[in-house]
């Protein structure tokens, strides 16, 4: 059965279109540009794990960066792992391995030295008694008490999980397989797994991406990567989420609203108490309800592209690898300021997108270098009108 072809018994004709997915791609432009949103709400909110905070916190902001919390990063990880499919089609494992180091590892690297740097030395800047120069500073920051990958952990992460995958992900690729059917109640029984490692690993390692020490992340997102997989794999799943995503995207609303309730009703969730059994069941169902829902989405509403597509898609990964050392540029600018938090929020994330946005057209995507150190591909044409 082909890509066109997918029709599952009981289904509507969906098809899958061959090729680059609109869809797929305002999806991977969404979730990137939501950055600039997400990370300057982490300047002003309660939690502490971030480079920069505003003095006085906003507990109003946790409710928001929390929500996104609950499916942002699944969303990237089932986006990459979509996208693999793709990108291992045709090519020797040499060939796709050489293109994993030269458009993530490379651009990864290049950003830890230009910008990550930069942003543990602006963060060090702001503690008592610190005075090194950059200068003075850089070669400590290799230091293991120093060093932080900062956003860069996703990448990190991710080639990981394309390393250890590959030798499956290929057999799967030449195999052929199809799935003559594939139910709602599969892809319901799919969530399981995500609640499982919620519930047991979560409370052992609770969230910090370090790669060496972080279990619960590492199975959770690995999950969402090779789901994302098989949904490109599959057309036979992925045209169960077009015909159902509604229902996920019930379970994903009802479970964040059943998080919402437990921190207004002051519910404690200290791990495996009465209230770790509830809120991390809803933790994972809400995190998986809106990726499945997003695809389905994306599918039914977002299958146009234009020119404006060509371009965001094309900035996407610069973007992200760029946007956080905008960010926290912007907040140290403005959080000792006396302006008040709706001011200073849009500036810090106004001026972050344009920081970001004009070092992406002015600088990287000028000459044939930057754009390889920073793993732009090459321009695409739109489709046709």
């Amino acid at each position: 059965m082909t890509a066109t072809q997918a029709r599952p018994v009981g289904l509507p004709n969906l098809t899958v279109p061959a090729g680059r997915r609109a869809d797929v791609d305002w999806l991977r432009v969404g979730a990137v540009y939501l950055l600039f949103l997400f990370h300057t709400g982490k300047v002003f909110d309660k939690a502490p794990f971030y480079a920069v905070k505003n003095p006085v916190p906003t507990p109003g902001l946790d409710a928001f960066t929390g929500f996104i919390h609950l499916w942002h990063m699944p969303l990237f990880f089932a986006l990459a792992g979509w996208s693999i499919h793709a990108s291992l089609r045709g090519r020797s494992p040499g060939a796709f391995s050489r293109e994993r180091v030269t458009r993530v590892l490379l651009p990864a690297a290049v950003t830890l030295l230009l910008t990550v740097t930069v942003i543990k030395y602006l963060s060090l800047g702001r503690e008592p008694g610190f005075d090194e120069s950059f200068l003075e500073f850089l070669p400590t920051f290799w230091a293991f008490e120093r060093f932080t990958w900062e956003h860069l952990w996703f990448v990190v992460y991710l080639l990981v999980f394309t390393f250890l995958s590959l030798p499956v992900l290929r057999r799967l690729e030449a195999s052929h397989r199809t799935i003559d059917r594939f139910p709602l109640g599969a892809l319901f029984l799919a969530a399981v797994p995500f609640v499982v490692v919620q519930t047991t690993l979560r409370a052992w390692w609770p969230g910090w991406q370090n790669l060496y020490d972080d279990w619960a992340n590492f199975a959770y997102y690995l999950m969402f990567f090779l789901g994302g997989y098989l949904i490109a794999r599959f057309p036979e799943i992925e045209a169960r989420i077009h015909a159902d995503w509604r229902k996920f995207a019930a379970v994903g609303a009802g479970s964040a609203l059943g998080l919402l309730a437990l921190d207004l009703g002051g519910v404690g969730t200290d791990a495996f108490g009465p209230g770790w059994f509830v809120a991390q069941p809803l933790d994972a169902l809400a995190g998986f309800g809106f990726v499945v829902a997003a695809f389905g989405f994306a599918h039914a509403h977002l299958r146009r592209e234009n020119r404006a597509l060509v371009w965001l898609s094309e900035s996407a990964f610069p973007v992200y690898l760029l946007h956080q050392v905008a960010v926290v540029v912007m907040a140290v600018l403005v959080v000792d300021t006396a302006l008040p938090i709706p001011a200073k929020f849009t500036l810090v994330c106004a001026g972050a997108i344009v920081l970001t946005v004009s070092a992406y057209e002015l600088v990287v995507s000028r000459t044939r270098l930057t754009r390889f150190l920073f793993g732009v591909r090459r321009h695409r044409r739109p489709a046709p009108a």
